[in-house]
């Protein structure tokens, strides 16, 4: 399933992604874990994932950067604009019971560079401030 097809309502969802971002894991203001990826798919649409306490611990030493990985069980929600760079309404939210395993690269996933975005100066300079 391309990852512009999910929304709130999504069940029983699998994307097949490479993660062109993982950032550190971290602890969040009341002890918990955060851990946080950023999704690509084979039509370049992008999501962000999260991992909370013993998923976030879980998962953090079996996901790479740059890997092509099967994505399924988590729960879509709205995306919190003020939290993600990511250009999606949604993102994920996975738990420790969610199926995520490894899957063989076959070139039809972007690269890690592919997933970046340019915008000219011109561009920039008429685009509203924030």
């Amino acid at each position: 399933m391309p990852i512009k097809a999910l929304n709130t309502f999504t069940r029983d969802w699998l994307v097949q992604g490479r993660i062109s971002h993982k950032a550190e894991k971290r602890s969040t203001k009341n002890g918990g874990s955060l851990l946080k990826i950023v999704i690509i798919d084979m039509c370049g649409t992008k999501i962000e994932g999260a991992f909370f306490d013993d998923a976030a611990d879980h998962f953090d030493k079996r996901l790479k950067e740059g890997s092509v990985y099967l994505f399924a069980n988590g729960n879509v929600k709205l995306a919190n604009k003020k939290f993600t760079t990511v250009k999606n309404d949604f993102s994920l939210v996975f738990e420790k019971s969610s199926k995520i395993e490894e899957t063989e690269d076959d070139g039809s996933i972007a690269g890690i560079n592919s997933a970046f975005e340019f915008t000219s100066i011109k561009q920039l300079e008429e685009s509203p401030s924030g």
